[in-house]
């Protein structure tokens, strides 16, 4: 029987088997557990591998960012391979920790897309661009009904309003996840309680506006170099 061969790093495809080593958030997979990869997305040049862990949990693995090691049983070149305990040693890839940890809870690309039609229609400064993000499409035709805009800049407020409900589910529901995360991590802390229907609406509401707030300062932190956010 062929020996299972771990290879560093190496693309993954859906039906891959891989083995978490380190995920780089507070959120991460601990290392060591296995996953079998389901899809496959590109942000912005790097792959991210839709993974379900044998844990339970359903975080992606982000190209560049994570580590990790496939399982493979194929035959594979010298030098490919590489030992557990080494592949733990290595570090990497430095990476701005806020990206990390939001690209895990939403969907980048298209939050990406609409802040750049935000700023390219110009119906609002950017410094108070947050709350956009979950306004969704009726409430912002509602408050730009009367503006003049040129060709140009009515052509990126139409392409906005397109997407801004998919932006608006898409803040709900990472924020749900971002709730349900942290919940997870303080129910074996002192001062947990479980909670009840208006303390779990109130906690939702309060991290879709606080992950707005920083997604926008990470849009803006990021828009200027990385490739992530280009």
């Amino acid at each position: 029987m062929e020996r299972q061969k771990l290879i560093k790093n190496a693309p993954l495809e859906v039906g891959d088997t891989v083995i978490c080593v380190k995920m780089k958030d507070d959120y991460g997979v601990p290392g060591g557990i296995k996953g079998l990869v389901k899809s496959v997305t590109n942000v912005f040049g790097d792959n991210q591998y839709n993974v379900n862990w044998q844990n339970g949990s359903s975080l992606s693995l982000i190209d560049g960012v994570d580590t990790w090691m496939k399982v493979n049983n194929k035959p594979i070149e010298e030098g490919v391979s590489i030992s557990k305990k080494k592949f733990l040693e290595e570090s990497t890839r430095s990476v701005p920790q806020e990206f990390v940890k939001y690209s895990r809870l939403y969907k980048i690309r298209i939050i990406k897309k609409f802040l750049d039609l935000l700023r390219e229609s110009s119906v609002v400064n950017m410094l108070s661009a947050a709350q956009y993000l979950y306004m969704g499409k009726k409430r912002i035709e509602h408050e730009h009904h009367y503006d003049e805009m040129d060709d140009d800049k009515n052509d990126a407020f139409q392409d906005l309003l397109e997407i801004a409900d998919d932006v608006r589910q898409e803040i709900i529901n990472g924020a749900m996840k971002h709730y349900l995360q942290k919940k997870d991590n303080t129910k074996n802390g002192d001062n947990y309680e479980e909670d009840n229907d208006d303390a779990y609406f109130k906690g939702i509401e309060r991290y879709i506006r606080q992950d707005s707030s920083n997604l926008l300062r990470l849009w803006m932190d990021m828009k200027g170099g990385s490739k992530m956010m280009r």
